[in-house]
């Protein structure tokens, strides 16, 4: 019982209680040359509309696109007093997923600008504490946090000083060695990844850590037992995902590692679980 907890009692909770603001609609990325990505927004209108300032977090999809796992999370973000902004960056600039690599798509460049462009739009929000705002990602979206938090990225958008900055970033089961080593963090950093995963060596994060903890402000936590989206349950149909191979990688449905992985997330939020 203990074990699924998340599953229904976060949703039966926020469904009542959430408001979704401007659904799908356009926000303004920092990358040129691109449609600007959608964006969903969900809050507990009740603490909206008290006075004081709330913390809001970006999720950034996976190669996949915005899933069901987007909104399990969003449910658990919005449970705990969080404005929650689902960026969509595929959907206004290509139709399908880029898990393959062949498929075109937006570049984890044009994502860090999507990324830094909903900062500056939580941020000018009356009711969002423009020094609470984080962002989490999943796969190739925990790459693009990883790169929003480098001063490689913040030189590149020129957002190294007079910008907002994210008061932290969560990168979940990355290819780590897209970002971390030509890019050391300077934002606060939680790197979470799984065992057994196939896809995004884990050995890739934490060989790092072991090597340049002096270099930046970068946390890992290994969820032992756990494979590549081990927090996605079941297709945007409803339909229930089990074990099964993707592009040749095993993926496997895991209640107790989302579990941990919620912990943990809570955590670095500063938040009680």
């Amino acid at each position: 019982m203990t074990e699924k907890r998340f599953l229904p009692v976060m949703v039966a909770m926020t469904l009542s209680l959430t408001g979704c603001i401007g659904a799908g609609s356009p926000i303004t990325s920092l990358a040129v040359g691109v449609n600007p990505p959608r964006a969903q927004e969900f809050v507990d209108e009740g603490l909206r509309s008290r006075d004081h300032s709330v913390p809001a977090i970006v999720q950034m999809h996976g190669c996949g696109g915005v899933s069901s796992r987007s909104y399990d999370w969003k449910d658990r973000f919005v449970a705990v007093g969080f404005h929650v902004m689902i960026l969509d960056s595929h959907s206004s600039r290509f139709g399908g997923n880029t898990c393959s690599g062949t498929n075109g798509g937006p570049t984890t460049l044009h994502r860090a600008g999507d990324a830094y462009g909903a900062l500056d739009h939580l941020a000018a929000q009356s009711h969002i504490d423009p020094d609470r705002i984080y962002a989490i990602g999943w796969s190739e979206g925990g790459i693009t946090v990883g790169l929003v938090a480098s001063p490689t990225m913040l030189r590149f958008y020129d957002r190294e000083v007079h910008a907002n900055q994210f008061a932290g970033v969560i990168a979940v089961y990355p290819h780590c060695r897209s970002w971390i080593d030509n890019a050391p963090q300077v934002t606060p950093t939680l790197a979470v990844v799984a065992s057994e995963d196939d896809w995004a060596s884990p050995g890739e994060c934490v060989d790092h850590v072991e090597t340049n903890q002096h270099r930046s402000p970068l946390q890992v936590h290994v969820i032992e037992g756990a494979t590549h989206s081990f927090d996605l349950f079941r297709s945007d149909t409803g339909r229930p995902f089990g074990a099964r191979n993707y592009l040749g990688y095993r993926l496997v449905p895991n209640v107790a590692a989302t579990n941990e992985l919620e912990r943990v997330v809570m955590d670095f939020l500063g938040l009680p679980n």
